[in-house]
Protein backbone atom coordinates (compact mmCIF):
# COMPACT_ATOMS: atom_id res chain seq x y z
CA UNK A 1 0.00 0.00 0.00
CA UNK A 2 1.33 3.34 -0.97
CA UNK A 3 1.86 5.83 1.55
CA UNK A 4 2.45 9.90 1.64
CA UNK A 5 5.73 8.71 2.93
CA UNK A 6 6.38 6.10 0.33
CA UNK A 7 5.85 8.51 -2.67
CA UNK A 8 7.90 11.19 -1.52
CA UNK A 9 10.71 9.21 -0.25
CA UNK A 10 13.34 10.02 -3.22
CA UNK A 11 14.85 13.80 -2.94
CA UNK A 12 14.05 14.59 -6.60
CA UNK A 13 9.95 13.51 -5.50
CA UNK A 14 7.90 16.92 -6.67
CA UNK A 15 10.58 18.54 -7.14
CA UNK A 16 10.87 20.87 -10.38
CA UNK A 17 13.76 20.13 -13.05
CA UNK A 18 14.16 22.19 -16.02
CA UNK A 19 15.87 20.90 -18.41
CA UNK A 20 17.52 23.64 -21.32
CA UNK A 21 18.04 22.62 -24.69
CA UNK A 22 16.13 19.79 -26.65
CA UNK A 23 19.61 18.74 -28.21
CA UNK A 24 20.37 14.74 -27.61
CA UNK A 25 21.81 14.87 -24.43
CA UNK A 26 18.95 16.81 -22.96
CA UNK A 27 16.21 14.95 -25.08
CA UNK A 28 18.07 11.17 -23.37
CA UNK A 29 17.90 12.62 -20.08
CA UNK A 30 14.01 13.68 -20.01
CA UNK A 31 13.20 10.15 -21.41
CA UNK A 32 15.96 8.34 -19.11
CA UNK A 33 14.22 9.88 -16.31
CA UNK A 34 10.56 8.98 -16.82
CA UNK A 35 11.23 5.59 -18.00
CA UNK A 36 12.87 4.18 -14.82
CA UNK A 37 11.17 6.38 -12.15
CA UNK A 38 9.52 4.09 -10.02
CA UNK A 39 5.86 4.11 -10.14
CA UNK A 40 5.18 4.71 -6.21
CA UNK A 41 6.85 7.67 -5.94
CA UNK A 42 5.97 10.97 -6.94
CA UNK A 43 7.95 12.55 -9.67
CA UNK A 44 9.85 15.62 -10.21
CA UNK A 45 8.41 18.23 -12.56
CA UNK A 46 10.41 18.30 -15.81
CA UNK A 47 10.23 21.39 -18.20
CA UNK A 48 12.09 21.02 -21.39
CA UNK A 49 13.05 24.42 -23.34
CA UNK A 50 13.49 24.37 -26.79
CA UNK A 51 14.92 27.17 -28.88
CA UNK A 52 13.79 25.59 -31.75
CA UNK A 53 10.67 23.68 -33.01
CA UNK A 54 9.44 20.41 -31.94
CA UNK A 55 10.60 19.60 -36.16
CA UNK A 56 13.12 21.08 -37.45
CA UNK A 57 14.21 21.41 -41.95
CA UNK A 58 16.32 18.25 -42.58
CA UNK A 59 19.25 20.91 -44.48
CA UNK A 60 19.54 22.16 -40.92
CA UNK A 61 20.11 19.09 -39.17
CA UNK A 62 21.01 16.44 -42.29
CA UNK A 63 24.63 15.62 -41.60
CA UNK A 64 24.77 12.22 -40.27
CA UNK A 65 26.21 10.62 -37.30
CA UNK A 66 28.19 7.79 -36.49
CA UNK A 67 26.48 5.39 -33.90
CA UNK A 68 28.50 2.99 -31.82
CA UNK A 69 28.54 0.21 -29.45
CA UNK A 70 32.48 -0.05 -28.20
CA UNK A 71 33.38 0.69 -24.80
CA UNK A 72 34.60 4.36 -25.31
CA UNK A 73 30.82 5.29 -27.08
CA UNK A 74 28.21 2.94 -25.97
CA UNK A 75 25.67 4.74 -27.97
CA UNK A 76 23.67 2.16 -29.14
CA UNK A 77 23.92 0.62 -25.49
CA UNK A 78 22.75 4.04 -24.57
CA UNK A 79 19.53 3.78 -27.23
CA UNK A 80 18.74 0.12 -25.99
CA UNK A 81 18.27 1.69 -22.28
CA UNK A 82 15.95 4.47 -23.68
CA UNK A 83 14.08 1.88 -25.42
CA UNK A 84 14.58 3.33 -29.02
CA UNK A 85 17.10 1.21 -30.23
CA UNK A 86 14.92 -0.21 -33.21
CA UNK A 87 13.12 3.21 -34.29
CA UNK A 88 17.09 4.43 -34.54
CA UNK A 89 17.87 1.76 -36.94
CA UNK A 90 14.98 1.64 -39.08
CA UNK A 91 15.93 5.38 -39.61
CA UNK A 92 19.16 4.53 -40.01
CA UNK A 93 21.46 3.91 -43.09
CA UNK A 94 22.60 0.19 -42.06
CA UNK A 95 18.77 -0.64 -43.15
CA UNK A 96 19.58 1.07 -46.80
CA UNK A 97 23.22 -0.32 -46.78
CA UNK A 98 23.91 -2.76 -44.44
CA UNK A 99 27.33 -3.55 -46.23
CA UNK A 100 28.80 -0.30 -45.79
CA UNK A 101 31.55 0.23 -43.65
CA UNK A 102 33.80 3.17 -42.29
CA UNK A 103 37.05 3.18 -44.14
CA UNK A 104 40.23 4.84 -44.23
CA UNK A 105 41.27 5.79 -48.11
CA UNK A 106 44.26 7.53 -49.94
CA UNK A 107 43.05 10.63 -52.88
CA UNK A 108 42.43 7.56 -55.33
CA UNK A 109 39.52 5.91 -53.05
CA UNK A 110 42.00 2.69 -52.45
CA UNK A 111 41.54 1.30 -48.95
CA UNK A 112 44.07 1.23 -46.17
CA UNK A 113 41.74 0.29 -43.22
CA UNK A 114 38.59 -1.44 -43.00
CA UNK A 115 37.02 -1.64 -40.13
CA UNK A 116 34.34 -4.25 -41.14
CA UNK A 117 31.53 -5.61 -37.96
CA UNK A 118 32.97 -8.01 -35.69
CA UNK A 119 31.30 -11.59 -36.10
CA UNK A 120 28.95 -11.49 -33.09
CA UNK A 121 28.15 -7.67 -31.79
CA UNK A 122 28.63 -6.60 -28.84
CA UNK A 123 26.12 -7.42 -25.33
CA UNK A 124 23.70 -9.14 -26.97
CA UNK A 125 23.29 -6.37 -29.77
CA UNK A 126 21.52 -6.85 -33.54
CA UNK A 127 24.44 -4.55 -34.65
CA UNK A 128 27.60 -3.09 -33.16
CA UNK A 129 27.06 0.13 -35.72
CA UNK A 130 25.55 2.44 -38.41
CA UNK A 131 24.96 6.04 -39.19
CA UNK A 132 21.95 8.40 -38.89
CA UNK A 133 20.86 11.60 -40.32
CA UNK A 134 20.94 13.96 -37.26
CA UNK A 135 17.42 14.97 -37.97
CA UNK A 136 16.06 11.86 -37.96
CA UNK A 137 17.51 10.74 -34.36
CA UNK A 138 16.56 13.94 -32.90
CA UNK A 139 12.96 13.24 -34.09
CA UNK A 140 13.16 9.42 -32.69
CA UNK A 141 14.16 10.97 -29.89
CA UNK A 142 11.88 14.06 -29.89
CA UNK A 143 9.03 11.37 -30.28
CA UNK A 144 9.77 9.08 -27.54
CA UNK A 145 9.44 12.23 -25.18
CA UNK A 146 6.91 11.02 -22.40
CA UNK A 147 3.96 12.87 -21.84
CA UNK A 148 4.09 13.71 -18.50
CA UNK A 149 7.13 16.42 -19.61
CA UNK A 150 6.59 20.12 -20.04
CA UNK A 151 7.58 20.94 -24.14
CA UNK A 152 8.01 24.73 -24.60
CA UNK A 153 9.20 24.70 -28.32
CA UNK A 154 10.58 28.39 -29.23
CA UNK A 155 11.33 28.85 -26.35
CA UNK A 156 14.82 29.33 -25.11
CA UNK A 157 16.88 29.29 -21.90
CA UNK A 158 18.71 33.24 -22.03
CA UNK A 159 20.94 32.28 -18.66
CA UNK A 160 20.76 31.27 -15.04
CA UNK A 161 20.82 32.96 -11.70
CA UNK A 162 21.51 31.21 -8.29
CA UNK A 163 18.61 32.51 -6.00
CA UNK A 164 19.61 33.36 -1.82
CA UNK A 165 17.25 29.55 -0.88
CA UNK A 166 19.91 27.84 -3.52
CA UNK A 167 17.20 27.10 -6.49
CA UNK A 168 18.12 28.31 -10.32
CA UNK A 169 16.03 31.31 -11.48
CA UNK A 170 15.77 30.83 -15.52
CA UNK A 171 15.34 34.02 -17.69
CA UNK A 172 13.24 32.49 -20.81
CA UNK A 173 13.55 34.19 -24.83
CA UNK A 174 9.57 35.08 -24.24
CA UNK A 175 10.23 37.51 -21.36
CA UNK A 176 9.53 35.55 -18.35
CA UNK A 177 11.38 33.55 -15.70
CA UNK A 178 11.16 30.20 -14.56
CA UNK A 179 12.48 28.46 -11.38
CA UNK A 180 14.11 25.25 -10.75
CA UNK A 181 16.00 23.21 -7.74
CA UNK A 182 17.83 21.78 -10.65
CA UNK A 183 18.73 22.79 -13.77
CA UNK A 184 19.95 20.34 -16.99
CA UNK A 185 22.26 22.51 -19.11
CA UNK A 186 21.97 21.02 -22.86
CA UNK A 187 22.04 23.88 -25.09
CA UNK A 188 25.07 22.80 -26.75
CA UNK A 189 28.64 23.95 -27.35
CA UNK A 190 27.97 27.10 -27.68
CA UNK A 191 26.43 27.45 -24.17
CA UNK A 192 24.38 30.70 -23.05
CA UNK A 193 23.92 29.23 -19.81
CA UNK A 194 27.82 27.86 -19.29
CA UNK A 195 28.61 31.77 -20.68
CA UNK A 196 26.72 33.23 -17.87
CA UNK A 197 27.44 30.82 -14.95
CA UNK A 198 30.99 30.00 -16.15
CA UNK A 199 32.73 32.84 -18.45
CA UNK A 200 36.24 31.68 -18.15
CA UNK A 201 35.11 28.20 -19.85
CA UNK A 202 35.22 28.77 -23.18
CA UNK A 203 35.78 26.65 -26.24
CA UNK A 204 39.38 26.78 -27.96
CA UNK A 205 40.24 26.16 -31.95
CA UNK A 206 41.46 22.46 -32.38
CA UNK A 207 43.39 23.63 -35.49
CA UNK A 208 40.57 22.84 -38.19
CA UNK A 209 38.66 24.27 -40.39
CA UNK A 210 35.47 22.76 -42.26
CA UNK A 211 33.63 23.21 -45.33
CA UNK A 212 30.67 20.82 -45.59
CA UNK A 213 26.75 20.28 -47.25
CA UNK A 214 25.02 17.59 -48.42
CA UNK A 215 24.74 16.18 -52.23
CA UNK A 216 21.29 15.06 -53.68
CA UNK A 217 21.70 12.42 -56.62
CA UNK A 218 18.47 10.77 -57.85
CA UNK A 219 17.83 7.56 -56.33
CA UNK A 220 20.05 4.79 -56.68
CA UNK A 221 22.79 6.84 -58.51
CA UNK A 222 24.92 7.79 -55.04
CA UNK A 223 28.35 7.06 -56.17
CA UNK A 224 29.53 3.53 -55.18
CA UNK A 225 32.73 4.84 -53.27
CA UNK A 226 30.35 6.39 -50.90
CA UNK A 227 27.78 3.76 -50.71
CA UNK A 228 30.36 1.20 -50.31
CA UNK A 229 32.39 2.98 -47.51
CA UNK A 230 32.10 6.07 -45.39
CA UNK A 231 34.69 7.57 -43.67
CA UNK A 232 37.81 9.82 -44.52
CA UNK A 233 39.58 10.08 -47.50
CA UNK A 234 43.16 11.28 -46.90
CA UNK A 235 44.66 13.58 -50.10
CA UNK A 236 48.70 13.68 -48.82
CA UNK A 237 48.45 17.38 -49.32
CA UNK A 238 47.19 18.61 -46.24
CA UNK A 239 43.58 18.59 -47.13
CA UNK A 240 40.94 15.85 -45.82
CA UNK A 241 37.73 14.63 -47.49
CA UNK A 242 34.89 13.09 -45.05
CA UNK A 243 32.13 11.53 -47.21
CA UNK A 244 29.36 9.41 -45.47
CA UNK A 245 25.45 8.32 -46.99
CA UNK A 246 22.36 9.74 -45.64
CA UNK A 247 20.14 8.32 -47.37
CA UNK A 248 19.59 6.67 -50.73
CA UNK A 249 19.98 9.95 -52.85
CA UNK A 250 21.71 12.09 -50.10
CA UNK A 251 25.73 12.17 -49.08
CA UNK A 252 27.37 14.51 -46.04
CA UNK A 253 30.63 15.52 -47.33
CA UNK A 254 33.28 17.57 -45.25
CA UNK A 255 36.40 19.13 -46.78
CA UNK A 256 38.69 20.20 -43.57
CA UNK A 257 42.09 21.71 -43.98
CA UNK A 258 44.19 22.46 -40.65
CA UNK A 259 44.61 26.91 -39.55
CA UNK A 260 46.48 28.21 -37.39
CA UNK A 261 43.65 30.66 -36.52
CA UNK A 262 39.59 30.02 -36.49
CA UNK A 263 37.99 31.16 -39.81
CA UNK A 264 34.93 33.32 -39.83
CA UNK A 265 31.77 31.04 -39.32
CA UNK A 266 29.20 30.86 -42.55
CA UNK A 267 25.79 29.39 -42.26
CA UNK A 268 22.42 29.36 -44.04
CA UNK A 269 21.68 32.16 -45.93
CA UNK A 270 25.60 33.92 -45.83
CA UNK A 271 26.87 30.53 -46.57
CA UNK A 272 24.45 30.23 -49.59
CA UNK A 273 24.96 33.39 -51.22
CA UNK A 274 28.56 32.55 -51.10
CA UNK A 275 27.77 29.15 -52.55
CA UNK A 276 30.05 29.98 -56.14
CA UNK A 277 33.32 30.93 -53.57
CA UNK A 278 32.90 28.06 -51.37
CA UNK A 279 32.17 25.38 -53.29
CA UNK A 280 35.26 26.13 -55.80
CA UNK A 281 37.59 26.67 -52.25
CA UNK A 282 36.33 23.11 -51.43
CA UNK A 283 37.13 22.05 -55.51
CA UNK A 284 40.80 23.86 -55.26
CA UNK A 285 41.31 22.31 -51.76
CA UNK A 286 40.98 18.96 -53.19
CA UNK A 287 42.28 19.07 -56.21
CA UNK A 288 44.39 15.99 -55.40
CA UNK A 289 41.02 13.50 -54.93
CA UNK A 290 39.94 11.28 -58.51
CA UNK A 291 35.98 11.51 -58.99
CA UNK A 292 33.50 11.18 -57.73
CA UNK A 293 35.17 14.06 -55.89
CA UNK A 294 34.15 16.39 -57.95
CA UNK A 295 31.05 14.91 -58.62
CA UNK A 296 30.12 15.07 -55.13
CA UNK A 297 30.87 18.58 -54.74
CA UNK A 298 29.01 19.47 -58.01
CA UNK A 299 25.90 17.65 -56.60
CA UNK A 300 25.76 20.07 -53.13
CA UNK A 301 22.44 21.85 -52.43
CA UNK A 302 23.33 25.03 -51.78
CA UNK A 303 20.91 25.55 -48.17
CA UNK A 304 23.34 22.89 -46.34
CA UNK A 305 26.63 25.26 -47.16
CA UNK A 306 28.43 26.09 -44.15
CA UNK A 307 31.69 27.07 -43.04
CA UNK A 308 32.34 26.46 -38.84
CA UNK A 309 35.71 25.47 -37.14
CA UNK A 310 36.52 22.37 -35.34
CA UNK A 311 36.22 23.53 -31.29
CA UNK A 312 37.17 21.76 -28.09
CA UNK A 313 36.55 22.05 -24.41
CA UNK A 314 37.67 20.03 -21.53
CA UNK A 315 34.67 18.53 -19.63
CA UNK A 316 33.40 19.87 -16.20
CA UNK A 317 33.89 18.42 -13.19
CA UNK A 318 31.05 19.76 -11.13
CA UNK A 319 32.97 20.87 -8.30
CA UNK A 320 30.05 23.67 -6.51
CA UNK A 321 27.26 21.27 -7.61
CA UNK A 322 26.35 21.24 -3.12
CA UNK A 323 25.63 25.32 -3.48
CA UNK A 324 24.98 25.12 -7.24
CA UNK A 325 22.29 22.48 -8.68
CA UNK A 326 23.11 22.67 -12.38
CA UNK A 327 24.91 19.48 -14.82
CA UNK A 328 25.95 20.22 -17.99
CA UNK A 329 25.97 17.36 -20.56
CA UNK A 330 26.41 16.88 -24.37
CA UNK A 331 28.33 19.41 -25.88
CA UNK A 332 27.34 22.46 -23.32
CA UNK A 333 29.90 19.95 -20.96
CA UNK A 334 32.70 19.12 -23.45
CA UNK A 335 33.20 19.64 -26.97
CA UNK A 336 35.31 17.29 -28.74
CA UNK A 337 34.91 18.36 -32.82
CA UNK A 338 33.21 16.36 -35.64
CA UNK A 339 36.97 14.80 -35.55
CA UNK A 340 36.33 12.61 -32.40
CA UNK A 341 33.42 11.02 -34.49
CA UNK A 342 31.73 10.38 -31.07
CA UNK A 343 29.78 13.53 -30.16
CA UNK A 344 26.20 11.95 -30.34
CA UNK A 345 27.40 9.10 -28.33
CA UNK A 346 28.51 11.06 -25.57
CA UNK A 347 25.27 12.67 -25.16
CA UNK A 348 23.31 9.84 -25.42
CA UNK A 349 25.52 8.38 -22.65
CA UNK A 350 25.29 11.62 -20.20
CA UNK A 351 21.50 11.78 -20.39
CA UNK A 352 21.25 8.08 -19.27
CA UNK A 353 24.14 8.23 -17.30
CA UNK A 354 22.76 11.10 -15.30
CA UNK A 355 19.11 10.26 -14.69
CA UNK A 356 20.45 6.68 -13.64
CA UNK A 357 22.47 8.37 -11.12
CA UNK A 358 20.04 10.66 -9.90
CA UNK A 359 17.63 7.62 -9.75
CA UNK A 360 19.63 5.87 -7.41
CA UNK A 361 21.44 8.66 -5.27
CA UNK A 362 20.60 10.11 -2.21
CA UNK A 363 20.74 13.41 -2.98
CA UNK A 364 21.84 15.63 -5.79
CA UNK A 365 25.53 15.92 -4.83
CA UNK A 366 26.52 12.45 -5.14
CA UNK A 367 24.65 11.86 -8.10
CA UNK A 368 26.55 14.17 -9.77
CA UNK A 369 29.73 13.32 -8.23
CA UNK A 370 29.08 9.46 -9.20
CA UNK A 371 27.79 10.85 -12.90
CA UNK A 372 31.35 13.11 -13.32
CA UNK A 373 33.25 10.10 -12.22
CA UNK A 374 32.62 8.13 -15.69
CA UNK A 375 31.70 11.08 -17.84
CA UNK A 376 34.73 12.82 -17.29
CA UNK A 377 37.20 10.09 -18.32
CA UNK A 378 35.23 9.04 -20.79
CA UNK A 379 35.11 12.88 -22.79
CA UNK A 380 38.94 13.26 -21.64
CA UNK A 381 40.02 10.51 -23.68
CA UNK A 382 37.53 11.11 -26.66
CA UNK A 383 38.72 15.27 -27.06
CA UNK A 384 42.37 13.63 -27.14
CA UNK A 385 41.54 11.08 -29.69
CA UNK A 386 39.86 13.77 -31.68
CA UNK A 387 43.47 16.05 -31.53
CA UNK A 388 45.18 13.09 -32.77
CA UNK A 389 42.49 12.26 -35.72
CA UNK A 390 43.35 15.68 -37.07
CA UNK A 391 47.27 15.41 -37.09
CA UNK A 392 46.83 12.24 -38.95
CA UNK A 393 44.35 13.02 -41.66
CA UNK A 394 46.03 15.97 -42.38
CA UNK A 395 49.39 14.58 -42.32
CA UNK A 396 51.69 15.26 -45.88
CA UNK A 397 55.17 13.49 -46.26
CA UNK A 398 56.91 10.78 -43.86
CA UNK A 399 54.24 10.97 -41.58
CA UNK A 400 51.64 10.19 -43.79
CA UNK A 401 53.37 7.05 -45.03
CA UNK A 402 53.64 6.10 -41.16
CA UNK A 403 50.16 6.19 -40.35
CA UNK A 404 49.07 4.47 -43.88
CA UNK A 405 51.62 1.86 -43.41
CA UNK A 406 50.56 1.48 -39.67
CA UNK A 407 47.09 1.38 -40.61
CA UNK A 408 47.17 -0.95 -43.16
CA UNK A 409 49.04 -3.36 -41.06
CA UNK A 410 46.39 -2.80 -38.59
CA UNK A 411 44.10 -3.72 -41.10
CA UNK A 412 45.24 -6.88 -42.00
CA UNK A 413 45.98 -8.03 -38.21
CA UNK A 414 42.06 -7.24 -37.33
CA UNK A 415 40.92 -8.69 -40.61
CA UNK A 416 42.87 -12.04 -39.57
CA UNK A 417 41.27 -11.90 -36.38
CA UNK A 418 37.43 -11.06 -37.83
CA UNK A 419 37.14 -7.82 -36.11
Amino acid sequence: METSDTRGAHHLAGKHIIVAGAGVAGLAFVRALARSWPSDIDPPRVSLYERDDRTIPPERWGYSLGMRSDKASGGLQALRKLGLLDETIQASSAVLNPSCHFQLRDARWRTFFNKTSPRVPPDGLPIDRFRVARSKLRQVLVDGLPKSADAHWRVACESAVRLDDGRIQVPLSDGSVDTCDLLIVSDGANSKIRAALRPHDKLSFAGAVIISAISSFPKHSVPKEVREGSGPVVSGEGTNLITFPIDETSVSWSVTYRAAQPRPEMYGKEAEAAQGELLNEAQSRGHAYADPFSQIINASNPSTLKVFNAMVKEPITHMEISTNPVVYIGDSNHAASPFAGNGANLALMDGVELAEALLSASDIESAVTAFDAIAVPRAKGICKSAGFMIRALHSTGWELWFWMTFLGLLNVVLQGLGR
